[in-house]
């Protein structure tokens, strides 16, 4: 399970599961297929999570039960970015990206990407509605003027890709 000691405000969590289309998400990026971050609210630790309807909070002990169904998650901490940094980006994505519209069009780029390679997401995006990397790339970038994604469309590919260029560490992985 999470152990909640060692988690911080604005830490990321990877799962290589979403709630839907896992297939169609794997064969577009990859192992790791959703990204969320965590928001220590005054009910207590929660995923904010940009998924299919909207974006929400979802309680850590949600992800627990997912996890204890063989999900598999692994929490990453932007290495370049204080913890006050790390905590300013979950509260400007509580206040900006919760319960906004979940970005649909990024689904019909992935589908393209599927049919015709690497066929940037940010072509079928639409602005301000966010998908699950998107939101915590715009919360770094609002609050510190960067974002450790350093990509402009950035997807659970690129957070990989950034955690093997040294932009994130791991801070706990499931088995």
């Amino acid at each position: 399970m999470i152990p909640l000691e060692i988690i911080e405000a604005g830490d990321i969590v990877q799962s290589n599961r979403a709630q839907k289309f896992d297939s169609l998400l794997h064969k577009a990026i990859g192992e790791w297929i959703h990204d969320g971050g965590f928001i220590n609210t005054a009910d207590g630790w929660t995923v904010g999570e940009s998924v299919p309807g909207k974006a929400k909070l979802t309680p850590v002990e949600d992800w627990n039960k997912r996890i204890a169904n063989g999900m598999g998650v692994r929490i990453l901490r932007a290495t370049h970015y204080s913890r006050i940094d790390r905590a300013r980006a979950a509260a400007w994505w509580f206040e900006n990206v919760r319960g906004s519209k979940y970005d649909w069009f990024a689904y019909v780029g992935l589908t393209a990407r599927i049919a015709w390679e690497k066929i940037p997401i940010w072509d079928f995006g639409r602005e301000r509605d966010w998908y699950c990397t998107e939101g915590w790339r715009d919360a770094f970038y609002e609050v510190c003027g960067d974002s450790p994604w350093g990509d402009l469309n950035p997807t659970p590919e690129t957070t990989s890709k950034a955690l093997v260029a040294g932009r994130f560490e791991v801070v706990w992985q499931t088995e």
